[in-house]
């Protein structure tokens, strides 16, 4: 436990010691009003991903179709016997 004390003292000590005071506000302001002006939107790269998308978001609709065919495909042969078999 003397580890312990020890550490608590150094503890103690270190609350007790004076902060310097530094002003950093006018540092901070200079930096930020030195940064230059965010880019302005791509017009024609967004336009392109806007059709893209609209693009995918159509053939997907068009394949769920499709891919629910070729998730099962025996579930064309094995309906009939569905309704045959209880």
């Amino acid at each position: 436990m003397k580890a312990w004390e020890k550490f608590e003292e150094l503890a103690r000590r270190a609350r007790g010691e004076p902060t310097a005071a530094m002003g950093v506000t006018a540092r901070v302001l200079r930096t930020i009003r030195g940064r230059p002006a965010p880019a302005e939107l791509d017009t024609p790269l967004l336009l392109t991903a806007g059709v893209a998308l609209a693009a995918a978001s159509v053939m997907a609709a068009v394949m769920v179709e499709s891919y629910l065919v070729l998730a099962d495909p025996l579930a064309g042969l094995l309906q009939p016997l569905s309704v045959v078999l209880p």
